[in-house]
């Protein structure tokens, strides 16, 4: 069950870089996985944009639970992994201790990617929405500068072969 999500999982995730690349110009990471301490009690699993930029992101807690090094968010190949360890290692992991987990949701608000500290949500936010602008702003060049090159490879190659004849 969990391979056949983890397929449909890398599927909306493959729609959405593609979306990304249409729409943005560049592709940036999307997170799958679990929360080790399930807010609905059915399986499910979440592909979220490593952005974190939006507004539905309101609180402590729901930031946490996405934050992709804290340990709530169980990256989907992490949980594939315990299958193919040793039986203890699968048990121990399994275990999915929902008061430790629990406990993650009120670690202090860290920015995941550059690890700075934040007072609060908005202005953790705000420093989120700096970084990816910067990101953006990064890639966008980068596209720009093999776009160029690109042409000019053609350019070249159009006159060689025009000199050839």
């Amino acid at each position: 069950m969990i391979n056949a999500l983890h397929e449909d999982a890398n599927k909306v995730k493959q729609e959405i870089e593609q979306e990304m690349q249409k729409r943005y110009g560049f592709i940036w990471p999307v997170w799958i996985g679990f929360h080790g301490a399930p807010s609905m009690h059915h399986l499910h699993l979440h592909v979220i944009s490593s952005d974190l930029c939006s507004e539905r992101l309101k609180n402590k807690k729901h930031y946490n639970s996405f934050h992709p090094k804290l340990g709530f968010f169980l990256h989907i190949d992490d949980v594939l992994s315990w299958f193919d360890a040793a039986p203890s290692y699968y048990d121990e992991m399994s275990k999915l201790d929902t008061h430790a987990y629990e406990k993650l949701l009120k670690e202090d608000l860290i920015c995941w990617n550059c690890e700075a500290p934040m007072k609060n949500i908005p202005t953790l936010k705000s420093h989120l929405q700096e970084e990816w602008d910067k990101l953006a702003k990064r890639e966008k060049a980068r596209a720009e500068r093999k776009r160029k090159l690109c042409n000019d490879e053609a350019e070249h190659a159009d006159k060689k072969s025009k000199s050839d004849t």
